[in-house]
């Protein structure tokens, strides 16, 4: 959706896309799915899901002696006991400067977490209590996110998948 518009479908052809919406059709040489990782053009273009998908978990903290300087942007792949990574960067929150601290951890199915015993907002609760913090002072956000797999399409003819429609890689 955008600007109250909604996709409700699109067609390939062979002069381009046309795209069913809430205020009509509209038709289009090509199409661009930068849609978000529920992405209504992946789901239009019948692109399979994946096998690859992720918890990501964040919250956001004050600054702590840990921290490299406010410029930095800190991904940490160190830790080989999930396959993922965490990061902290900096953010502004109501005007405060304060630091994002997340988990992204990548698993091979849908709740895959609950079967292996490891959890994404487990390890950020640990790493926040090993920074110092009291794990239940923040509010975390939790998100749903697909893998990017680049064994599996994300572009055909006259259509391409970018950012979380085609799939996050832990590393780009």
């Amino acid at each position: 959706v955008r600007d109250g518009v909604a996709l409700q479908s699109l067609r390939r052809h062979a002069r381009g896309v046309t795209l069913t919406t809430s205020v009509g059709d509209i038709d289009c040489r090509a199409v661009v799915g930068a849609d978000g990782v529920g992405s209504v053009v992946r789901r239009s273009l019948g692109v399979p899901k994946g096998a690859l998908y992720a918890q990501a978990v964040e919250v956001d903290t004050p600054w702590c002696s840990h921290d490299l300087p406010r410029d930095v942007l800190a991904f940490d792949v160190a830790d080989f006991s999930y396959p993922g990574y965490n990061w902290d960067f900096p953010t502004l929150v109501d005007g405060d400067s304060m630091v994002c601290r997340g988990v992204y951890r990548l698993v091979r199915a849908p709740f895959a977490g609950a079967r292996d015993g490891c959890d994404a907002t487990a390890i950020l609760r640990a790493r926040l209590a090993d920074l110092g913090f009291d794990p239940d002072a923040f509010r975390y956000k939790r998100f749903a996110e697909r893998g990017l797999s680049l064994f599996q399409p994300f572009a055909m003819e006259r259509a391409l998948l970018v950012g979380e429609a085609a799939g996050i890689d832990p590393v780009l």
